[in-house]
C-alpha cells in the first residue's frame, strides 16, 4: 500500500507540484506597477533600462549555477551531459536576450546604464543562490554532491518558471496584431516555446536527481524552492516605474489621505462552497439534535427536503425573470435589473421563513457553534488578506462582511482573533438565545439582497463627510449582485452560474481585473484616465484571493 501511495505521489513531477503549490505568490509580481506598465507598453525607458541591468545579474549567475550543478553530478555522466546541454541552451537564450534588449533600447532612444550595481533584492537572491551552490542549505553544510546539484536547481527553476508564467500571461492579453508595443520582443522571448522547453527540461533533471532522496531531504528542497519564488517575486514587486501607476490601491488611497472601504460576502467568496454556513449549521443541528432528544434522521430529512426545494424554487425564479425581460442586452440597464430583484428577495425571505418555521436551528449553544466554525475551510489566501489588513491598523481602510448567513456569530468564530471581532464589522442575521441554547428563531437583519445593499449604503453614510471615498465589493453570488454594482470596484471571485446568467442577461460584462488595470494604465499615460465609479456595468474577475490582495494591498 505504501508503494502504491508513493507511486501516486510520483505521477505529478515534484517541481511541477511545487510550482502549483506556490503559484499563488505570482500575482504579487503580476500586479506590480512594473508588470502592469510593461504590459500596457507605458513603462518608462529608464525603468526598462534599470530592469534589464538587474535582470542581467540574475542570468549571469545562472550560468555559473548550471556549471556547478553539472560539476556536482560526478558519478552520473548522463545527468552531467544533460545539464551541460541545458547550460548551452541557457547561454543561447542569454545571447538572444542581449540582442533583443539592444534593439529595444535603440528604438526607445535610451541607453543601458554604465554601472550595473545590484539592487538589494538582487543581492539577496544572488547571495542565496551562491550559498546554495557552495552547499549551504538552511545553515547546514551539505557535502553530498548530488544533493548540492539538486539544491542548486531548486534555486534556479522557480525563477525561470516565474518568468515564463508571467510573460505568458502578458502575451495572452496583448493584441497579436500590435506591432508598436515597445517591449513585445522581450515578452515574446520569455514566453516562447523554446524558453518553456528549457524550463521543463531543467525540471526533468531535478526530478531525476530527487529520486534517491528521503522525504525530509525533499522537504528541505521544497523550502529552498519557495524561498527562491519569494525572493524573485519581491524583486519584481519593488522595481521602479518612474511614472504614476494604479497599484497598490491602499497605497494610492493613503497618498490621497482618502478612505478605502472593502465589503465582502462570506459564503462562496470566503469559503470553498456556496452553502458552507448553511451546511455547517445543518450538520451541527443534526448532531446536537440526537444528543438533545431530537431524531437526527428526521432533522436530516428536513434539511435535505429544504435544500431540494430551495434549489428548485431559485431556478424557477430565474426562469421567470428571464421570461419577462428581454435577453441579450448589449448595454447595461440598471433600472430593469432593480425592477426584477423583488422576486429574488421573495425567494430569499422564504428560505429563512422555512428554517424558522421548522425550528431547525433550535438547541445550539455558543460553544458548539464556535466548535463547528473551526471545521470550516476558507479559500486559500482569504484569511491572510484579512490578517494583513488587521496588521496594517490603518484608520483609512475599513472592512465589512455583509452576508445572508443565519448566524453572524459563526462568521466571527470562523475568522477568530481580532479579525471581524465586532458585530459592527459583520452585517448578518443572528440566532437568538433562550438561556444557553438557540431558540430556533432568526433575528432577521439581512434577509435579502436589498438588505445587503442597504447595509452597504448605511456604512457609507457614516463616512459621508469624507472626500475621495473609494469602495470595493468582493462577491460571487446572485445575492451579491446589487452590492457589486453599487461599489466603485466590484470584484468577482468564483462566480456561480446563476450570477453569470443573470448578469449577462442584463448586459453586465465580466472583465479580468488585470486586463482592466492594463487598459486604465494606458489611459492614464494618455491623460484621459477616468476614476473608478459605481454602476459601470462591469464586474472585475479574479481567480484567487492572492490577486485581490496584490491589487489592494500589494506585497
Amino acid at each position: 500500500m505504501e508503494r502504491l501511495r508513493a507511486a501516486a505521489m510520483r505521477e505529478e513531477k515534484i517541481p511541477r507540484r511545487w510550482w502549483r503549490r506556490f503559484e499563488s505568490e505570482s500575482p504579487f509580481a503580476q500586479y506590480s506597477s512594473f508588470f502592469i506598465s510593461l504590459t500596457a507598453g507605458t513603462l518608462a525607458p529608464q525603468a526598462f533600462s534599470y530592469f534589464i541591468s538587474q535582470d542581467l545579474h540574475i542570468w549571469e549567475t545562472f550560468k555559473d549555477a548550471y556549471a556547478s550543478a553539472a560539476e556536482n553530478c560526478l558519478y552520473n555522466a548522463g545527468e552531467k551531459m544533460i545539464i551541460c546541454h541545458l547550460r548551452e541552451s541557457l547561454l543561447k537564450k542569454i545571447n538572444e536576450r542581449q540582442k533583443i534588449v539592444q534593439e529595444i533600447v535603440q528604438e526607445l532612444g535610451s541607453n543601458l546604464p554604465k554601472q550595473h550595481t545590484s539592487c538589494v533584492t538582487i543581492i539577496k537572491y544572488t547571495d542565496f543562490l551562491l550559498d546554495t551552490i557552495s552547499g549551504k542549505a538552511e545553515l547546514i553544510q551539505v557535502t553530498w554532491k548530488r544533493m548540492i546539484a539538486a539544491h542548486t536547481l531548486c534555486a534556479i527553476i522557480p525563477c525561470m518558471r516565474l518568468y515564463y508564467h508571467l510573460l505568458r500571461k502578458i502575451k495572452d492579453i496583448l493584441d497579436p496584431s500590435d506591432t508598436i508595443h515597445p517591449y513585445k520582443k522581450l515578452i515574446d522571448h520569455y514566453s516562447s516555446q523554446d524558453f518553456e522547453v528549457l524550463v521543463t527540461q531543467t525540471e526533468d533533471v531535478l526530478e531525476k536527481l530527487s529520486n534517491r532522496f528521503t522525504r525530509d531531504e525533499i522537504e528541505v528542497m521544497e523550502r529552498l524552492y519557495f524561498r527562491a519564488v519569494k525572493l524573485h517575486v519581491e524583486f519584481f514587486a519593488k522595481l521602479p516605474t518612474y511614472k504614476q501607476t494604479l497599484v497598490s490601491l491602499s497605497r494610492l488611497q493613503g497618498l490621497r489621505n482618502s478612505k478605502l472601504t472593502i465589503f465582502c460576502e462570506y459564503d462562496r467568496t470566503c469559503t470553498i462552497d456556496g452553502s458552507t454556513s448553511a451546511i455547517t449549521l445543518a450538520n451541527l443541528s443534526i448532531t446536537i439534535g440526537r444528543v438533545r432528544g431530537r431524531s437526527s434522521a428526521v432533522l436530516k430529512g428536513a434539511w435535505d427536503c429544504l435544500a431540494n426545494n430551495f434549489n428548485e424554487e431559485f431556478e424557477q425564479c430565474l426562469k421567470k425573470i428571464k421570461s419577462i425581460t428581454e435577453p441579450g442586452q448589449q448595454k447595461f440597464d440598471c433600472g430593469r435589473l432593480w425592477s426584477v430583484f423583488p422576486q429574488v428577495a421573495e425567494y430569499e425571505k422564504h428560505v429563512i421563513e422555512e428554517v424558522v418555521e421548522w425550528r431547525l436551528l433550535r438547541g445550539l449553544s455558543g460553544e458548539e457553534i464556535e466548535s463547528a466554525a473551526s471545521t470550516v475551510i476558507l479559500r486559500d489566501g482569504c484569511r491572510r488578506f484579512f490578517q494583513k489588513i488587521t496588521e496594517k491598523e490603518s484608520p483609512d481602510i475599513g472592512i465589512y462582511m455583509i452576508s445572508l448567513c443565519w448566524c453572524g456569530h459563526l462568521i466571527r468564530s470562523v475568522f477568530g482573533g481580532t479579525l471581524l471581532e465586532t458585530s459592527r464589522h459583520v452585517c448578518s442575521n443572528e440566532l437568538p438565545f433562550e438561556y444557553d441554547w438557540t431558540s430556533g428563531d432568526v433575528v432577521r437583519m439581512v434577509e435579502t439582497s436589498f438588505d445587503k445593499v442597504s447595509c452597504f449604503f448605511e456604512v457609507l453614510k457614516r463616512h459621508k463627510t469624507e472626500t475621495e471615498h473609494l469602495t470595493v465589493c468582493i462577491g460571487g453570488d446572485v445575492c451579491d449582485l446589487l452590492c457589486l454594482l453599487a461599489a466603485d470596484i466590484g470584484i468577482v471571485i468564483c462566480p456561480t452560474q446563476y450570477l453569470e446568467i443573470l448578469a449577462n442577461h442584463f448586459g453586465i460584462k465580466f472583465v479580468p481585473l488585470f486586463t482592466e488595470l492594463v487598459k486604465r494604465q494606458k489611459e492614464l499615460n494618455k491623460g484621459n484616465y477616468q476614476k473608478w465609479k459605481p454602476y459601470s456595468g462591469n464586474f472585475y474577475t479574479v481567480s484567487c484571493w492572492a490577486e485581490i490582495e496584490a491589487f489592494i494591498l500589494g506585497l
